[in-house]
């Protein structure tokens, strides 16, 4: 659900009223000034978006720029240079602000590039803040380059939600890079300790940048409509879309599943967790996340079991983006994926705000499974399992329930005496008990079961009907229509 915000118009009639005021004609100075009335009136009533309160700025900085227009003096040109000037570093600044997050400052050029603002406004905002203030005629142009950039992100978007191409044109550049360059480092570093202290400095500054990513990624999530309740929410929301993209890089061929099928695990004695030298080359990385965002083994530990349950599916749709193509053929994948999910509960298992107790990740597993036939997912759930008696007893009773038969039996002369019996060890009193089945006659294909009810008057004619397990009842038989659930005023 997204929450409602405040607006300080009553239709978007009225947006699309000051937009044709402000754009129809560049050279109508009285509809500007309309458009100026009617922004400083809502902002007077209630606060107002950053892009109208700039565009508010900006029209009033034109409007002085014509009436200035017959004036020569410099300290009116001084004045005019200031008033653009301001109103561009705070067009800039507001833009760029809310989207600065993280322990570590992002680039304003960055946030700018992501939000689709021209990098030159960046540049006359840091010359008007540090250096000499720009031409007029410079911050003119600017001037017009920011009122197009206006119309095209905020007030044709508000107008025609439907036509808003923002997050289209949002790209979210690839981490594969950086964890390419990571593992290279810890490879180099693991084989030869001497090299820890003097690569101490890249690795920190790698792990520095996968942050940042991380901040671009939320930037790029807030153009993601989410189902939220609260504005924490929304927050939350931004931040597991963006480790989620994190996540998926990671699992990838080449991320904590090595290129080599040499290097994975072995299937042949059970499900363990990876080798101590892969466990070494990627937990600096986790870690790292980890300590900045605690969420970060949940989210990597659920992102892995859906690609181990989507792989059980006959669709080849995938919750991840993964290489389908070679994980469809290489069943060692799966089974390195299950390696580490075993390892993160292991290591955040017995934190509860972690999030990742073996219970939850066991009945997430077998509601996902269902009667599908993974092998990888069963070993994860034994091996989940091994060290709690009573999940293991649950596990292997579900397990054999779960399995699905490989051929189908034909019906015995007691099934359906024994499918009573049960009945009757399920719930105490059979519903059935004024039925017997009757034995089978000529064949276990055609079975006959007779129908009779008795009553203290008279016994009813037996009727035979064929049927193949099932019993069909008729008028004397005391059943009449009910709700689901309801079998002769008794719920079951």
């Amino acid at each position: 659900m997204k929450l409602p915000k405040r607006v300080p118009w009553a239709s978007l009639s009225e947006v699309e009223q000051i937009c044709s005021w402000i754009y129809a004609d560049e050279g109508d100075i009285a509809a500007k000034v309309h458009a100026v009335n009617r922004l400083a009136a809502w902002k007077a009533s209630t606060a107002l978006p950053h892009s109208l309160e700039s565009t508010l700025s900006l029209l009033t900085v034109i409007l002085q720029d014509e009436d200035y227009s017959n004036t020569s003096s410099r300290s009116a040109t001084l004045s005019l240079r200031q008033s653009y000037s301001l109103a561009l570093i705070r067009l800039v600044n507001g833009l760029v602000d809310p989207l600065q997050h993280g322990v570590y400052a992002r680039s304003i050029a960055s946030i700018a590039a992501q939000i689709g603002l021209p990098l030159w406004l960046v540049e006359l905002r840091h010359a008007s803040t540090h250096e000499e203030l720009p031409s007029l005629e410079l911050l003119r142009e600017g001037t017009r380059e920011a009122m197009s950039w206006l119309l095209r992100n905020y007030f044709l978007p508000t107008i025609s939600p439907v036509n808003q191409s923002v997050a289209d044109r949002i790209t979210l550049p690839p981490v594969s890079p950086l964890l390419a360059q990571y593992k290279k480092l810890l490879k180099m570093t693991n084989r030869d300790t001497s090299l820890k202290s003097q690569s101490k400095p890249e690795l920190a500054r790698i792990l520095r940048d996968i942050e940042q990513w991380i901040l671009e990624a939320k930037v790029a999530a807030s153009m993601v409509e989410f189902d939220i309740e609260t504005p924490n929410d929304e927050e939350d929301e931004k931040e597991r879309w963006a480790l989620e993209n994190l996540c998926d890089a990671l699992s990838t061929r080449g991320g904590l599943v090595p290129v080599s099928k040499r290097k994975r695990p072995s299937s042949l004695h059970g499900l363990k967790v990876p080798s101590s030298e892969h466990v070494a080359l990627w937990v600096p990385l986790v870690q790292h996340v980890y300590t900045r965002y605690t969420c970060f083994p949940s989210i990597l530990l659920s992102r892995i079991i859906n690609r181990l349950l989507s792989s059980s599916q006959s669709s080849s749709a995938s919750s991840a983006p993964v290489n389908d193509d070679v994980h469809a053929v290489d069943p060692t994948y799966d089974h390195t994926l299950a390696s580490w999910a075993l390892w993160i509960v292991d290591q955040w298992g017995d934190e509860p705000y972690a999030e990742c107790e073996s219970s939850e990740v066991v009945k997430e597993l077998l509601l996902g499974l269902g009667r599908e036939d993974n092998k990888i997912v069963r070993s994860l759930l034994v091996a989940l399992s091994e060290n709690d008696p009573r999940i293991r007893d649950r596990v292997h009773l579900l397990s054999t329930a779960m399995q699905p038969s490989s051929q189908f039996t034909a019906w015995e002369g007691n099934a359906l005496d024994i499918m009573s019996e049960r009945l009757s060890q399920l719930r105490p009193g059979s519903l059935h008990s004024g039925f017997s089945p009757s034995p089978p006659q000529d064949s276990l294909e055609d079975v006959e079961i007779s129908t009779r009810r008795d009553t203290s008057a008279e016994s009813s004619s037996a009727q035979s009907v064929h049927v193949r397990g099932w019993r069909l009842l008729d008028k004397n038989s005391g059943w009449k229509p009910c709700p689901i659930g309801v079998y002769n005023g008794t719920n079951f």
